[in-house]
């Protein structure tokens, strides 16, 4: 008789076996921050800041992660600028992850040196 494969167990719907989200999942945030982004043409964009993220938790009964009220850059270029949130996570009972950077749509800023728009 050829060698069966491996059994694996069934994927298990928690909401069939009664068990909740927030007994399975957390997540740890560290080493979190929001980057300002001006878009250049053909070439790099230029990094207008960064602001770091205290560390955050996140699980099935504390799913909000409220981080204080970042003040940002004084933009003054008439041009597109972005902003992107770079983190490290851990799953519970899993190692440090790092997330690909989260961008936000372009948005234009309509500043001057006398009158800024703010990131």
């Amino acid at each position: 008789m050829p060698d069966s494969p491996p059994r694996t167990a069934p994927r298990v719907n928690p909401v069939q076996t009664g068990t909740r989200a927030r007994d399975y999942v957390n997540l740890t945030f560290s080493d979190s921050w929001i980057n300002c982004y001006e878009v250049i043409d053909n070439w790099p964009d230029a990094d207008c800041g960064d602001h770091a993220l205290y560390p955050g938790r996140i699980s099935g009964t504390n799913w909000r992660w409220n981080s204080s009220t970042l003040y940002g850059n004084f933009l003054v270029n008439p041009k597109p600028y972005y902003a992107a949130f770079n983190t490290d996570f851990a799953p519970g009972g899993y190692s440090v992850r790092t997330l690909p950077p989260l961008e936000t749509a372009r948005f234009k800023c309509y500043g001057s040196t006398a009158d800024p728009c703010k990131f």
